[in-house]
């Protein structure tokens, strides 16, 4: 094997690490996205949902299916939160709000996209991150499991096997 043939070799290696783990990365943050986007769209009312919970008092949202409900049993109130056919009633309803608040938080922490390209790409990498965000519809499609096309025309032989490799790799390892 040439010396030029093993430098390209392993070119294409970085290349099919990289787009390997951005895409695990990513399709992550879709699914998540795509599993709980309702309640991600909680995140600017959760303050104000956590009051009503605290104050007991009654309060809907209808954009988001939630409701915070109050039930009077004998002297008590007992506050319970109606969400996507469940309730929460009581320690549930503080349990579910932590949960959401967690879930948020990972959200907005873990699948900034700066954050991904930055630390899957690297910022060294132009022509890569320039393949990756002109292509990110068709990531996204890619992660919900459809077929794609991509757009690989400004890249290198070298970089085109090294994308080729990772989504075969990547549909392997999602098959399991």
């Amino acid at each position: 094997m040439s010396t030029s043939s093993k430098i390209r070799e392993v070119l294409r290696e970085i290349v099919k690490d990289k787009i390997l783990k951005f895409l695990l990365r990513y399709c992550r943050c879709v699914e998540v996205e795509h599993k709980y986007g309702d309640i991600l769209k909680l995140r600017d009312k959760l303050e104000e949902i956590q009051k009503k919970v605290i104050e007991k008092e009654e309060f809907s949202l209808e954009e988001s299916n939630l409701r915070v409900v109050v039930n009077r049993r004998f002297l008590t109130k007992v506050v319970c939160i109606e969400y996507g056919g469940a309730q929460y009633c009581g320690d549930d309803a503080n349990v579910f709000l932590a949960r959401v608040r967690t879930l948020i938080e990972w959200y907005v922490n873990d699948c900034n996209l700066d954050n991904i390209l930055f630390e899957t790409i690297e910022n060294n990498d132009f022509n890569l991150l320039e393949f990756v965000k002109r292509n990110l519809d068709n990531f996204r499609r890619l992660c919900l499991g459809e077929e794609v096309q991509l757009d690989k025309s400004m890249l290198e032989d070298f970089a085109r096997e090294g994308v080729d490799i990772a989504i075969k790799e990547f549909r392997i390892r999602r098959s399991v």
